[in-house]
């Protein structure tokens, strides 16, 4: 698989081949979809946070390019290098311009991977009701599991990532086993207010939130609507040794809050 190709053509062709696959076998592809998941995880495209961070690297490359020996002509008096159509500045002007061309370039095709994936995944997720429960809980044990709160993983992954645990507990209920990890990211996540501003601070925050502050509220949401799934399809369908590992992680969270209030 190419997906993790250098080629953007290449990449693109491959998500439009598993989306065309996906369409004409679904379900009969069986373990293969768990290496497609795996494989679309691992090469899920991120928003070029750092684009910044690049354009100031960019212009000190400019400038150590411009103030080198690169631009110093050999010989003397009227023969030396003498900027007098444009100035170096305009040069530095020239260059940002095709650094931000690029960044341009490079989100438009950031986004175009994203909407090929977050489709490829809708196409999984309406799956998910005809795969075999043995399918299933290699997906969630292996996958969703593994995945869902690594701190690699993009917001937007994560919010799948729960789709997906949510649509099997409902599916398998008690052959669901969740463990404490997964109690405590799920609960902690679910009382973060986006962007980890406080409840008074979310309250006054503006009316067009940036892109990050969305997928955190988004984030937040599903963690509620996961942990309501909890309550409603697994603690009561548990079986014995799920409800040790609850009372376990209970007892474990009480604990912690005891020597919280003690401090």
């Amino acid at each position: 698989m190419n997906i993790d190709n250098n080629i953007e053509a290449v990449r693109l062709a491959v998500l439009k081949t598993i989306e065309y696959l996906l369409d004409i076998l679904g379900c009969s592809m069986d373990k293969s979809l768990v290496h497609i998941l795996v494989a679309l995880i691992q090469t899920y495209p991120v928003n070029n946070i750092s684009a910044d961070k690049d354009n100031a690297s960019a212009h000190k490359r400019v400038n150590s390019f411009f103030k080198s020996e690169h631009l110093e002509a050999k010989g003397e008096g009227e023969n030396r290098f003498k900027p007098s159509f444009f100035s170096f500045a305009d040069l530095n002007r020239a260059e940002d311009c095709q650094v931000k061309e690029v960044a341009v370039l490079h989100q438009s095709y950031v986004q175009s991977s994203k909407n090929y994936y977050n489709h490829i995944f809708e196409s999984l997720l309406l799956l998910l009701h005809s795969m075999s429960p043995d399918l299933l809980l290699i997906i969630y044990y292996e996958v969703a599991s593994k995945y869902m709160f690594h701190d690699l993983v993009a917001n937007e992954l994560k919010v799948y990532l729960m789709k997906f645990t949510d649509k099997i507990i409902h599916i398998c209920k008690g052959s669901i086993l969740l463990n404490q990890e997964l109690l405590t990211n799920v609960l902690r996540l679910m009382l973060i207010t986006p962007a980890g501003q406080s409840a008074v601070n979310s309250k006054q925050k503006s009316k067009s939130p940036d892109l990050s502050s969305r997928q955190d509220e988004m984030l937040t949401k599903m963690c509620q609507a996961l942990w309501q799934t909890f309550k409603t399809e697994l603690f009561v369908n548990n079986s014995l040794k799920g409800n040790r590992i609850l009372i376990q992680w209970i007892s474990h969270q009480l604990s912690q809050l005891a020597e919280g209030t003690g401090q």
